[in-house]
């Protein structure tokens, strides 16, 4: 091919290198110089274009309120999952506890103590269930209320010092309280040493908590004048809407969730006590009509292997069952003044943790200083009671009482002057003898089977350590917190 026959992209040539060129120059200029004709865009153009800016902006302003309030709750929950203890190191988040397929059935909360004890609760899982990251436990940090929500997993409600009120905290132990972790605590005021069901104890306001209670892993409450809840395994704590009064009492089978609460701050209570119910999941309790006697505020709530009990202490002793479908029904009172029942007050009942139909009760009466405590055994489901062996003579201070089966019963108590001890029944309440432990100086607070054979108590002067029986109470190790 000749030079001239080459065209604008060929190699080596350029404008002036062959005849034609100059016409070649004026229809390239043509090109560029050829008026713009604007398009005009398809009908909604402009729409469309102005509706995807604001998706994209609505977007962009969404991400960074979820990143602002993703550090938040980070900062608030390292807070929160130290108690509020001086001193301690920001929380290192450990992995998440596993509670395995192998846990039991549920086992119902109990709290026959009038001290600020809590009751045992034993909630099941279908399958592995992943529980929230914990952080570490609070320095100082002593326990005064412990409710188990499965096998193995127990929560403990107590304080630590610290400098900024309320210094309330929360643990957890998923092996039965070998290790433990801080988990977040309701915002309120722990009234040590206060029990939610006398009005002689300065738990007048709903601004305080004395206990804990977990229907489930996930589903807790804490009370003692106030009603807090949290349904994420004590992640994010609420208070409870709707409470009138104080909260005396508060129990669950696994599934329904009772409080008993008053407006009363002393006696005579003419307005009497409440009843509400929930189910575990549920965010607000519904009342319930039960005939409770209105001059007592001693009342409480106990539960074992399918019979949740609700007892009214003092001069009016009453005693009611759950029926299943949540409802109350009256039984037969253990302790009255007529017939072969004992003369004396009910000072608790026991459903046992292992063996349904019966019920284990607990009747006593004061003189000098000491209280006289007779065992009364159902096994028709509370419709007769028969009266197993001679007073069980013990301190007139705090008192609680437990059943592992029908046969085997413990009783606790204390006092801050003369003491107390465990005492432990292996033939119906008969005779008690004292289980393998080195009891604090002040005796105890609380007892309570917890399914399994587990027993959990607490001393009367809170300290680090909850006490663990794996062998149905014939001896106790402390399991320190930390």
């Amino acid at each position: 091919m000749s030079p001239d026959d080459r065209t604008p992209w060929d190699d080596g040539w350029t404008p002036g290198d062959g005849p034609g060129d100059s016409m070649i120059e004026d229809r390239i200029r043509a090109v560029f110089e050829e008026p713009i004709v604007p398009l005009s865009p398809p009908p909604g153009t402009w729409e469309r274009i102005q509706t995807d800016a604001g998706r994209r902006r609505r977007a962009r302003r969404l991400l960074a309120v979820g990143s602002a309030a993703a550090v938040l709750a980070l900062f608030a929950g390292g807070i929160t999952w130290l108690g509020g203890a001086d001193g301690a190191t920001p929380p290192t988040p450990v992995p998440p506890a596993t509670v395995g397929a192998t846990t039991p059935p549920p086992s119902p909360s109990s709290r026959p103590s009038e001290s600020a004890g809590p009751g045992s609760t034993t909630g099941s899982t279908s399958g592995a269930l992943l529980l929230p990251h914990g952080g570490p436990v609070p320095r100082g940090f002593v326990a005064v209320s412990v409710t188990s929500a499965a096998k193995g997993l127990v929560y403990a409600l107590g304080t630590a010092p610290c400098s900024n009120a309320p210094c309330t905290s929360l643990v957890r132990s998923y092996d039965s309280g070998r290790t433990w972790q801080g988990m977040p605590a309701p915002k309120a005021e722990l009234a040590t040493g206060a029990t939610g069901n006398r009005p002689d104890t300065g738990v007048t306001t709903r601004s305080t908590v004395t206990d804990v209670r977990f229907a489930t892993p996930m589903d807790g409450w804490a009370f003692g004048g106030g009603l807090w809840q949290t349904h994420d395994g004590a992640v994010t704590w609420s208070q409870v809407p709707g409470i009138e009064g104080r909260v005396l009492d508060l129990a669950t089978d696994g599934t329904n969730v009772w409080a008993l609460t008053s407006t009363c701050t002393g006696l005579p209570c003419d307005s009497g006590i409440q009843v509400l119910h929930a189910r575990a999941g549920d965010r607000r309790f519904t009342k319930q009509d039960v005939p409770l006697a209105t001059t007592s505020l001693d009342a409480r709530l106990a539960g074992g292997d399918g019979t949740m009990a609700l007892s009214v202490g003092g001069e009016e002793s009453q005693l009611f069952l759950a029926r299943p479908d949540g409802t109350w029904a009256k039984a037969v009172t253990p302790c009255a003044p007529a017939g072969v029942h004992f003369e004396g007050r009910l000072l608790a009942v026991a459903p046992p943790a292992q063996g349904r139909g019966a019920l284990v009760a607990f009747c006593g009466d004061a003189a000098a200083g000491s209280l006289h405590v007779v065992t009364q055994r159902s096994t028709d489901g509370g419709r007769t009671w028969a009266g197993q062996g001679d007073d069980l003579v013990v301190p007139n201070g705090t008192f609680s009482a437990t059943a592992v089966t029908a046969d085997v019963i413990l009783v606790a108590e204390g006092t801050q002057d003369l003491g107390g001890a465990l005492r432990l029944s292996r033939d119906r309440g008969r005779s008690y003898g004292t289980p393998d432990v080195d009891a604090p100086q002040a005796g105890w607070r609380w007892v309570a089977a917890a399914g399994g054979g587990r027993v959990l108590a607490l001393p009367l002067q809170a300290t680090g350590s909850i006490y663990v029986s794996t062998d149905s109470g014939a001896s106790f190790v402390a399991q320190p917190i930390r």
